[in-house]
């Protein structure tokens, strides 16, 4: 069956989760992470996929990449339109799992806030690395975190946060094993924050909680047990 978790992330409901100043740290560490993840990728053609949430869209422009959205609905487009009039971009609609695009014919295939959504998730991962002849980098939730409780918090995260979506949590194994039938290997693996977001959203974005994050990377824990995980993955070059 066709997944289409994007629609949902295309929605003003979902935007609402990263407003406010809780919201504006989650995305200003994401996107710092992701430009340390794009550093070396040769400048060409991006394609994002599921990203009509747009927090990526400015981001690519900036680095000078030619930017393909890939949405599982028209729908998906007009939300990215909308919030982002005056930005250049190639919308296509297509199943996130079987991608209408060539072998090869991205330099980057991105994503974030989607592989977790996606049960079937090895085939996402085949698919972007069928299409990227460069990189493959997408973000997602770590076990090695305090997702691990999940299934004993998850009532808790949904009192505060109202509109949270049930996930999955994946390890680096795994996720280096699927990257690895398909001739990419982890080159870039940064974890993002240290203590639930449901925490920071709860408290409304407090500085204390920000200070107590930048204390964790520091110490280096956040890189240990952080999450979510923005990773990065190339593909093996034949030296032959």
């Amino acid at each position: 069956m066709r997944e289409t978790p994007d629609i949902e992330t295309s929605s003003d409901d979902y935007a609402s989760r990263f407003a406010g100043t809780a919201g504006r740290y989650f995305l200003d560490v994401q996107s710092s992470t992701v430009k340390r993840a794009l550093d070396g990728i040769s400048k060409g053609l991006a394609v994002e996929l599921g990203g009509g949430h747009g927090q990526l869209i400015s981001l690519l422009e900036e680095a000078g990449y030619d930017i393909v959205e890939c949405g599982s609905d028209a729908s998906c487009h007009d939300m990215l339109v909308e919030r982002h009039p005056d930005s250049v971009m190639h919308p296509v609609t297509g199943d996130m799992c079987k991608l209408p695009f060539s072998d090869q014919s991205a330099d980057m295939v991105i994503y974030v806030r989607l592989i977790s959504h996606i049960e079937n998730w090895p085939e996402l991962i085949a698919e972007s690395c069928r299409v990227s002849k460069q990189a493959v980098i997408f973000d997602y939730p770590s076990l090695v975190s305090a997702n691990a409780l999940t299934p004993l918090i998850f009532g808790l995260k949904k009192g505060i946060e109202k509109n949270t979506r049930t996930y999955i949590s994946f390890n680096k194994k795994q996720l280096k094993i699927e990257l690895e039938k398909h001739g990419f290997v982890i080159s870039r693996h940064i974890s993002q924050f240290m203590l639930p977001m449901f925490l920071h959203r709860a408290l409304k974005g407090a500085k204390l909680l920000q200070y107590v994050e930048h204390f964790f990377r520091l110490t280096g824990l956040t890189h240990l047990f952080g999450s979510p995980v923005i990773l990065r993955a190339d593909r093996i070059v034949d030296s032959k």
